[in-house]
């Protein structure tokens, strides 16, 4: 078993589908994609953890850390409607859903191997060798990323201790909804036996070539946290295309 064992679904709520980088931010699209790295991280300051992905697209490799668990290490978060559903962080839905659209197998099922990847350290301020632990059953997978631009504040830290907005933006590519590399369906659609991908018609159709702003200005005194998936049923624990 693999180092997220321990992340559950039993009791999530099934995702739905729902309309809701290092290179130079492309347009919102629907972009085939050929995963050359993913690995493990974690917080320094808390049980945070997180998958980095890196693909290719174009011919352009494309990076994003996805956070998976919150800072207690869960990775859903409890409805507010006094029920106490628990609902998948949309991070966690997206990497979950990458696991499953190639692999065929869930997050906490895909096994890691400890090996050197070249990280950005921020002491050095430059790349260098770090042993990580890799996904490596992701590795050379094709998968189709619904990937959004969206335009977001440049942040400096403040006497505070925050990241606070410069009133200066930039833009950045980030992953949005996963599709499977051949059919373009998604995985609520393979659990529920839908044969086309209508979903990803849906997807084209409300984001492609649209910018998304999540700027708020200097105003702002805090950078939300970001994500996809939106939580309906219980997952099911069988291997998707099992």
């Amino acid at each position: 078993m693999g180092i997220f064992e321990n992340l559950t679904t039993g009791g999530l709520k099934e995702t739905v589908d729902s309309l809701g980088g290092s290179f130079d931010p492309k347009p919102s699209a629907a972009y085939d994609a050929v995963i050359t790295m993913a690995y493990a991280g974690k917080s320094s300051r808390s049980n945070a953890q997180s998958i980095t992905v890196h693909a290719t697209i174009d011919g352009a490799e494309f990076k994003e850390t996805i956070w998976v668990t919150n800072t207690k290490g869960e990775n859903f978060y409890l409805s507010k409607d006094g029920k106490k559903t628990k609902n998948p962080l949309p991070g966690f839905t997206t990497v979950e859903d990458l696991c499953l659209l190639t692999t065929g197998s869930p997050l906490a099922e895909q096994p890691t191997e400890e090996k050197a990847v070249k990280i950005f350290d921020y002491d050095t301020r430059k790349e260098i060798p770090k042993q990580v632990q890799v996904l490596v059953d992701l590795l050379g997978k094709e998968v189709k990323l619904g990937v959004l631009r969206e335009i977001v504040d440049k942040t400096q830290l403040a006497d505070s201790g925050q990241y606070l907005p410069t009133g200066e933006t930039r833009t950045q590519n980030v992953i949005n909804k996963v599709f499977h590399g051949e059919t373009g369906r998604t995985v609520n659609e393979y659990r529920h036996e839908i044969a086309e991908p209508d979903f990803l018609t849906a997807w084209k159709l409300r984001n492609e070539g649209k910018d998304r702003n999540r700027a708020k200005g200097v105003a702002a005194n805090s950078a939300g946290m970001s994500g996809t998936g939106r939580p309906t049923g219980a997952v099911p624990a069988k291997k998707l295309f099992g």
